[in-house]
């Protein structure tokens, strides 16, 4: 069984984002602000692995990635009117 899937690299085709793939190491890119900001499903690669394992799309629960890391103190912006 092939479970069916499209990566999209672009934000060009956002419409079609229905999940956005993170690792451990979540950062906060432009692809998961965008994820976050068009209501995709943010998840851990388990997700991915683990339905993979079970041959079918697995239930998002169990691996949505619910907690952000702080932005970084050491970044400073200069706001120029």
């Amino acid at each position: 069984m092939v479970l069916e899937r499209r990566i999209v690299d672009e934000f060009g085709a956002a419409a079609a984002v229905t999940h956005v793939v993170v690792s451990d190491k979540l950062k906060r890119t432009m692809k998961v602000l965008f994820g976050l900001a068009t209501g995709a499903y943010i998840v851990s690669d388990a997700w991915v692995f683990s339905s993979l394992e079970a041959k079918m799309w697995l239930d998002e629960s169990p691996f949505l990635v619910t907690e952000y890391p702080a932005v970084s103190k050491k970044v400073q912006y200069a706001v120029r009117l």
